[in-house]
């Protein structure tokens, strides 16, 4: 029968483990916004007059990088 002891070491690895996903999740995030930033108005004005197909694969293109990130250090 398992006990929480047994269990123990189990979860905070796993906590771990999560909690280094989530501070690269933040680290990517802050990246892409000073990537966006540093582009200055030539991304914004694209950003604005890009049509929809554009923007989506550029957020799906983001968002995979994320994904990818978070599989890699949960692996």
């Amino acid at each position: 029968m398992l006990t929480m002891m047994d269990l123990f070491p189990v979860l905070v690895a796993f906590g771990f483990k999560l909690a280094t996903a989530l501070a690269a999740l933040i680290i990517l995030w802050l990246t892409l916004r000073f990537f966006d930033r540093e582009t200055g108005g030539c991304f914004t004005l694209w950003k604005e007059q890009a049509n929809p197909h554009d923007m989506a694969i550029y957020y799906a293109g983001r968002f995979v990088g994320a994904c990818l990130l978070f599989g890699l250090i949960l692996s």
